[in-house]
């Protein structure tokens, strides 16, 4: 704004930077308006993007009453807010002069200013000041970190601000329901009153219209019954996650939406971990979903807590039961879900900070790449390595491709890597195409409840021999995948295992074609693992494996 360039010198910075800044952003038209003009630009490639409001701020009926009850001010009566360094800017005259006409001729308007007075004009202001204090009807606090209470107290906020380009007071009353009044011209929050009537605007200048206008809203009914919309407004416009989301697409054109799914059943002991490695992610991620498949253990208190001490969001979903449908609930993260990449982070794993930015740049780096994903470390029960990667286990499938990074057509990657048995270890090393995914799982419905372990299996063959993309690989073990003692292995399953082998194999042979040789290496993985499993109860792994060198088949977690 041109008196906020003047006062502090800043006319050639300004126009330097702007000039040499690939995009100039704006939080509203009429500051751009006046920024270019000040410094005599055409600024043709400025963004206007209404600043979010970093509080987050709501209405809370108990501060209202608490505050009220303090300086005792009536229910009945009405409660004038200004917020802020009080200094000639932000027009702490023009407050005073308006409580003094109101406090003069109506004896039901208060009066409560939060902030600091700067040194100044406090000295020429003093006299008005305690003239005004005396009447009982003007209050005044000092700066305050906590100005929930207030905005919810008042019944109207008062920015009388002479030059204010987009400030996060009028966002904030109007997060708490209450509208503003305010002097045109003064900036770009006029004009977000008039678009969305969250308030009114003065002549500039014109203290007698301010008000007036004032005045016109004096009414509590009519504020009682607009403070839910202005609420439910202000939590559309001045969403800060979405505001920094857009200023990241801004400065790195190329960022892709991803939205991060938690599922969880049980894994409190783990969450700690879970959301460590989700919110230590290098890639900006839009949003962070967890899924409780009603857990009887803390989990969904617990993840809640560690968001909190992230100071990040976290949008927790929850069954109040078990439905033990596990890609019913994928379902669900992935429709609730809005980025462009979705990642089901299960909520036992743990990961690489560099895992999504990695797997992302292998898929950006390709056209039509359908899922990416990364190799991983595999973890016991208590997080100690139980395997570098995975690469031992690769080699032994015949999948020498996944010794290196790369990017490979669908139709090759499942011939190579599914055809068999599944080389994708584990789901939370997978970043998904969310639309991609969630026709998958829609055309598959209700037939994947009947997949108690290779449900996953099932819906990558969906995908890749549907969408004929492209499957991207980063073979660093970015993911950790963690093993539990009572994996499948060991929870009396063993015929069902073998039955969903059988069943994956037929269906592959159906979708891609499989020649003899290929249905051959069906059946002697499909023995080979009939052995692991009937030798693993009667406990002689180690003689199996000395007899017949098998690689043990990896355990997975029960779909259930």
């Amino acid at each position: 704004m041109p008196n906020l360039l003047s006062e502090y010198n800043l006319h050639t910075q300004a126009k330097l930077g702007a000039m040499a800044a690939r995009n100039v952003v704006f939080p509203a038209a009429y500051p751009r308006q006046r920024f270019c003009e000040s410094l005599q630009i055409d600024l043709n490639f400025a963004t206007i993007l209404p600043q979010g409001n970093y509080k987050e701020i709501t209405y809370s009926a108990l501060s209202r009453a608490e505050v009220r009850a303090r300086f005792g001010i009536p229910d009945a009566a009405f409660l004038v807010l200004g917020v802020g360094f009080a200094d000639v800017r932000k027009g702490f005259d023009l407050f005073l002069q308006i409580s003094r006409y109101f406090i003069k001729s109506r004896d039901d308007v208060y009066f409560l200013w939060v902030g600091e007075i700067q040194p100044l004009l406090r000295a020429h202001l003093n006299i008005e000041i305690q003239t005004a204090q005396a009447s009982g009807r003007f209050f005044r606090v000092g700066f305050n970190d906590d100005v929930e209470k207030y905005y919810s107290a008042s019944d109207v906020y008062a920015l009388t601000s002479r030059e204010d380009p987009y400030p996060t007071v009028a966002m904030e009353a109007i997060a708490c329901g209450v509208p503003v009044i305010a002097f045109d011209k003064s900036g770009g929050t006029p004009d977000m009153l008039r678009k969305y009537a969250a308030g009114l605007s003065a002549e500039y200048g014109n203290v007698e219209d301010f008000r007036d206008k004032l005045l016109s809203v004096l009414h509590h009914p009519t504020l009682a019954v607009d403070r839910p919309r202005l609420v439910t407004l202000a939590s559309a416009l001045f969403s800060f996650a979405h505001y920094a989301q857009d200023l990241l697409w801004l400065a790195q054109p190329g960022l892709k939406a991803v939205s991060v799914c938690v599922v969880n059943y049980n894994y409190a002991r783990y969450l700690q971990q879970r959301l460590d490695s989700v919110f230590a992610q290098s890639y900006p991620v839009a949003e962070v979903l967890f899924f409780d498949d009603g857990s009887n253990d803390e989990s969904r208190t617990l993840a809640a807590t560690i968001a909190k001490t992230y100071d990040r969001k976290l949008q927790i979903m929850a069954n109040l039961q078990n439905a033990a449908q596990v890609f019913a609930q994928w379902e669900n993260a992935v429709t609730a879900a809005r980025g462009e990449y979705i990642w089901i982070a299960e909520a036992d794993d743990d990961c690489d900070p560099q895992f999504l930015s990695r797997v992302i740049a292998a898929m950006e780096g390709a056209d039509d790449v359908t899922l990416g994903f990364s190799d991983s470390q595999m973890i016991d029960d208590t997080g100690a390595l139980i395997a570098p990667n995975y690469q031992s286990h690769y080699r032994e499938a015949g999948a020498s491709m996944l010794g290196n990074s790369g990017v490979w057509p669908a139709s090759e990657f499942t011939k190579q890597c599914l055809s068999v048995q599944n080389l994708i270890y584990n789901v939370s090393a997978v970043v998904w195409r969310r639309d991609a995914l969630l026709a998958a799982l829609r055309r598959c419905g209700d037939s994947l409840r009947d997949w108690a372990v290779a449900g996953d299996w099932r819906l990558y063959l969906e995908i890749l021999t549907h969408e004929k993309g492209r499957v991207a690989y980063v073979a660093e073990p970015l993911n950790r995948h963690r093993r539990h003692k009572d994996s499948i292995v060991g929870r009396a399953i063993a015929q069902q295992h073998i039955d969903e082998i059988q069943k994956m194999h037929e269906i592959l042979a159906e979708k891609c074609g499989l020649d003899a040789a290929e249905r051959a290496n069906q059946q002697n993985y499909l023995r080979s693992v009939q052995n692991l499993l009937s030798v693993s109860k009667t406990e002689n792994k180690h003689h199996l494996r000395a007899s017949h060198k098998i690689k043990p088949v990896i355990a997975r977690k029960p779909k259930v």
